[in-house]
């Protein structure tokens, strides 16, 4: 399919520095009147000039690079985002990382939370959805679509921004379908998506989505069991936040290992892939790449209903979280 690049404003419904999204076609009439501050709605003043020197870069879905901002610490209000995801460390680290930029969360754990949520004072309130597509027996189009519509019966315009792992072929097009006006990809970074929201336009165009983290290919090397810096980046350095997360995972990990090793003793292999899909995402949570790859093989021979592989694949898994509790348990005691 021929994907058109499509170029979105550095600054959108979100934006509060009086740039009008000229560059995009949109005027500002088109875009939500209550979410456009009143400087810009007073002001006759033409665009800043855009700085195509500027470093760092995302990508539109044609894989063109195109300038973005160094660094977004904050939109221009305090926004309240529904955050439907079912993984509870994932979950409580991007609860964290928005509120360390002013923000304020609505938690779901699935779908029917989240259409609580909506259904009480919380839709009156809610700025952006914020939802896991790719969470256990989703349908996405029907979730986001059941999603917008309970936000449109309290009078709510609702974008969709949508957390997935990986871009399989024509899931842009799905996504657009589906109602969903941005993607992130998995591990969260909260920069990259309040950028999103800022540049985020009335009418979804097309969906924007940024690209995954690159990680150098290691042909002849075993995958780290835990990387420090990574971890420490993502988190801002917060060495209160780094406890809080780890000991998180700490408690979560066998729990999630016996979910494992339960599915593959019962030879469930959509047990089996559901529970390695979401170790597979704590382990990227917590930049644990070695556990992420084994999860990660371990989810793809169970949805390919390979089961001939999976003793294999699970004893790199239980080897690849014998390597990393250890680590984190000496980073653990070493941030208290």
């Amino acid at each position: 399919m021929v994907r058109i690049p499509l170029e979105i404003p550095s600054k959108g419904i979100f934006s509060g520095d009086g740039e009008t999204p000229v560059a995009s076609g949109i005027p500002s009439a088109a875009r939500n009147p209550a979410l456009i501050p009143k400087a810009e709605r007073d002001s006759s003043s033409p665009p800043a000039p855009r700085n195509d020197s500027q470093k760092g870069y995302s990508h539109s879905l044609s894989g063109e690079a195109k300038p973005e901002q160094a660094h977004i610490s904050r939109c221009d209000r305090t926004l309240r985002i529904l955050l439907c995801e079912e993984n509870e460390v994932s979950r409580r680290l991007a609860k964290r990382l928005l509120e360390k930029r002013g923000h304020q969360i609505v938690e779901a754990s699935d779908t029917v939370q989240a259409l609580e949520a909506l259904e009480g004072t919380d839709g009156e309130t809610v700025d952006l959805l914020l939802i896991d597509l790719d969470m256990s027996g989703m349908d996405a189009p029907e979730t986001v679509h059941a999603l917008a519509e309970k936000a449109h019966s309290r009078g709510k315009n609702l974008p969709v921004i949508a957390i997935r792992d990986q871009t399989p072929a024509g899931e842009d097009d799905d996504d657009h379908a589906a109602g969903v006006d941005g993607c992130v990809c998995h591990p969260l970074r909260v920069d990259d998506l309040l950028e999103m929201i800022h540049r985020l336009p009335e009418g979804r165009p097309q969906v924007e989505r940024t690209s995954p983290p690159s990680t150098p290919p290691r042909p002849s090397a075993r995958p780290r069991a835990f990387d420090k810096g990574r971890f420490m980046t993502r988190l801002d350095g917060d060495k209160a936040l780094a406890t809080e997360i780890v000991g998180m995972f700490l408690a979560e990990c066998p729990k999630l290992m016996q979910e494992v090793c339960q599915a593959a003793a019962g030879g469930d292999l959509r047990a089996l892939e559901r529970a390695a899909h979401s170790l597979k995402g704590t382990a990227s949570d917590m930049a644990a790449p070695e556990a992420f790859e084994a999860s990660r093989a371990l989810e793809q021979i169970a949805r390919e209903g390979t089961p001939g592989t999976v003793r294999a694949a699970l004893a790199s898994l239980e080897g690849a979280i014998q390597r990393l509790l250890p680590e984190l348990q000496d980073f653990h005691v070493g941030v208290e």
